[in-house]
């Protein structure tokens, strides 16, 4: 049915509302099923070994495997990285540098589920790449400088 509601002091019979709501839901649903593809496909690529061999070529750069695995799996999905991170033994300060460019880039799940949205508006995937990319570049030096405090 339709809902009404009242608009300069009469009963209108409007189907704002419902199709608010089937939008809601339906943006519901694809943010879900990306999440859950996403999910899927870091599973593939762990079981295949493809994220080891990332950790791998990270860690060829001095930085320690478990950090290189979170940072691995953070390309992709950062809850899972930012977990592996947070728990790797490494010094508190490259933690916290490393869990804000990861939170600022968010993975391409993150960006896979913007783009839902953000294409519908225009916005390019390009430009919210370069735009995502940039932001994570400006926390890596802003909490770089800010652990230079602590």
């Amino acid at each position: 049915g339709s809902l009404f509601f009242v608009v300069g002091g009469s009963l209108t019979n409007s189907s704002f509302f419902n199709d608010a709501i089937q939008q809601s839901i339906i943006s519901i649903a694809q943010v879900g099923a990306n999440i859950i593809i996403m999910n899927v496909f870091l599973i593939a690529l762990s079981k295949l070994g493809i994220i080891n061999l990332i950790a791998k070529g990270i860690s060829a750069v001095g930085i320690e495997i478990d950090f290189s695995l979170g940072i691995a799996y953070a390309m992709f999905e950062m809850t899972q990285g930012v977990n592996l991170i947070s728990q790797s033994v490494d010094k508190i300060k490259d933690i916290i540098v490393a869990l804000s460019v990861i939170i600022s880039f968010g993975g391409v799940s993150i960006i896979m589920q913007s783009m839902i949205f953000l294409s519908k508006i225009g916005i390019k995937a390009s430009y919210f790449i370069v735009t995502t990319i940039s932001h994570a570049i400006i926390a890596y030096i802003i909490a770089s400088l800010l652990v230079l405090l602590y």
